[in-house]
């Protein structure tokens, strides 16, 4: 199953060094632009840890953030 994550979930597991049950769980995980921003970009601006742990274990899945699709207008 495919599961879409959110920043909450995602800094928590890494706060308790469990980001390794979301592939257990999930199979596949959809990580949206806004959610990758606020975890890792955001969080590294903070000096938190935790975003480097994130960043190095969506790396290490090929779970790459995804880009919203653009709307398309006549």
């Amino acid at each position: 199953m495919t599961a879409v994550a959110d920043s909450g979930p995602l800094i928590v597991l890494a706060k308790i060094n469990h980001l390794h049950l979301l592939p257990t769980l999930h199979g596949d995980v959809l990580i949206p632009q806004a959610v990758y921003d606020e975890a890792v970009v955001i969080g590294r601006v903070r000096g938190y840890r935790d975003a480097e742990t994130i960043e190095s274990f969506l790396n290490s899945m090929g779970w790459l953030p995804e880009t919203p699709p653009t709307c398309l207008r006549n």
